[in-house]
């Protein structure tokens, strides 16, 4: 064996035996220390379990928040649905009475009153049950969307701002989105268009279904602000980067006119 040979083997040697000598150590440090380690693993199990059943809890919450909020949905979807009726025959009757040159017909009982309480009363309580309840959920934020729609269907504004001010930003994903974009809409149709865009940018995901239309509601904020420059920007953005949609079309007109109008 050439001297080289003999140093390797030397150095491997020397390799094994500092691996088996720190291996000793671990072991009896191990028997000395077992009820510290066992104490150790089983902070980690402890740990695993307890996230683990964290998450299973709140989805069983979550559940529950769902199961209650299908229930006031489909109350709230009957009467929405009954009334929308009342109003269609009512507006057809109407029609009719005009070309007949007859006096116009009384309203249906089921006709909306016009009173969000009488109307909407019970519902409205039970969406701000749900969302109170269930604080941050899916479903609160759901909520806050239906009772947002009934305020703005009732032009109280200002009422659906509040309440979108304060789920849009607990929500998670598409429904955090929408809360967004809607609370954006009920600022803008107050008239403040400045505060409109910063809630329609907080929607920072350029592959959401909604970013385009996102950006058409910017832009035309933009025009009623004088900025035609950030307007016609975000009109030809939109149809660059989503030619085939509708949203795309209605910017094309939008353009064409704020150029005719010399913006």
């Amino acid at each position: 064996m050439t001297k080289s040979a003999n140093r390797n083997a030397s150095k491997e040697a020397r390799e094994a035996d500092v691996f088996m000598k720190t291996s000793e150590k671990f072991i009896r440090w191990m028997q000395k220390n077992k009820q510290l380690l066992l104490l150790a693993i089983g902070v980690v199990v402890a740990a695993v379990v307890g996230f683990n059943g964290l998450v299973w809890w709140k989805q069983q919450q979550e559940l529950k928040a769902q199961n209650e909020l299908f229930k006031i949905e489909k109350s709230y979807g009957k009467l929405h649905e009954k009334y929308e009726t009342a109003k269609q025959d009512h507006e057809k009757a109407l029609e009719e009475a005009v070309k007949a040159k007859k006096p116009a017909p009384a309203k249906s009982e089921a006709h909306p009153s016009g009173d969000l309480q009488k109307d909407y009363g019970d519902v409205v309580r039970q969406f701000e049950e749900v969302m109170k309840k269930h604080e941050g959920s899916n479903s609160a934020t759901m909520a806050s969307l239906h009772l947002a729609r009934i305020y703005v269907d009732y032009e109280q504004y200002p009422l659906a701002e509040k309440i979108l001010l304060v789920s849009a930003p607990k929500g998670k994903g598409l429904l955090k989105n929408l809360a967004q974009m809607m609370l954006g809409t009920v600022v803008e149709v107050q008239g403040r268009c400045d505060s409109a865009i910063k809630h329609w940018q907080e929607i920072k995901d350029v592959k959401s279904v909604l970013y385009p239309e996102v950006m058409l509601r910017q832009a035309l904020c933009y025009e009623t602000l004088s900025q035609a420059d950030k307007a016609k920007e975000l009109y030809k953005k939109i149809q660059a980067e989503h030619s085939e949609s509708q949203v795309s079309r209605k910017a094309k007109s939008y353009l064409r006119l704020l150029e005719l109008k010399g913006g």
